[in-house]
């Protein structure tokens, strides 16, 4: 049998150092780096097994979905580095302490409760998590990939894809894996990696 012969770490690595530089503000780079490294010998790994073994359809489109939520995972962190890189993140010198919730009370017959959060100011402001779908504002907002409007929408479609990790969240019947995945998903999530 044929072994698979990825790129090794090692390369993929000093890509990504070439590519992901330590700028001030990113911490763990080298984590980084190496996450980014690891996740594309996988995509390989999948690229090739989805090329060379005949899958039956529910495997294939499955694989493609294996694909996307890893890919949108590294695109998500390269997001994030330009985001860093391009000093458009928020900081927050407010830490959540706890959140207190009221009673509730009636007003013209429908059940209303106001909570209140606790925070306190803190001396090191800490950088706030960016989901997904703000990241993708934000770089569309700053044309941070460029002023092509269709890569936004594209990799938008891609984050919707990933969300499906969340199997217990269907929308409808018809919306499930088999369904979900195409070949067409798997060839956009190559070329937004590209």
């Amino acid at each position: 049998m044929e072994k698979f012969s990825p790129t090794p770490i090692k390369d993929l690595y000093a890509f990504f150092r070439y590519a992901i530089r330590g700028y001030h503000g990113i911490n763990f780079v080298y984590a980084l780096r190496k996450n980014l490294s690891y996740n594309f010998q996988y995509l390989e790994y999948l690229s090739y097994s989805i090329k060379k073994y005949p899958l039956t359809d529910v495997l294939q489109r499955m694989s493609y979905k294996n694909f996307i939520i890893v890919g949108m995972g590294m695109i998500e962190a390269i997001l994030y580095y330009k985001i860093i890189e391009n000093n458009r993140h928020k900081n927050n010198c407010w830490e959540h302490i706890r959140e207190v919730k009221g009673n509730e009370f009636k007003v013209n017959g429908e059940i209303f409760r106001i909570h209140h959060n606790i925070y306190k100011k803190s001396a090191n402001p800490i950088e706030e998590e960016i989901k997904l779908h703000t990241m993708l504002h934000k770089i569309e907002d700053e044309k941070l990939l460029g002023n092509d409007h269709g890569i936004y929408g594209k990799l938008n479609r891609l984050r919707k894809l990933r969300n499906k990790i969340h199997m217990h969240m269907p929308e409808h019947n018809t919306d499930h894996d088999y369904n979900a995945f195409a070949s067409k998903d798997y060839n956009l999530i190559i070329i937004s990696l590209l």
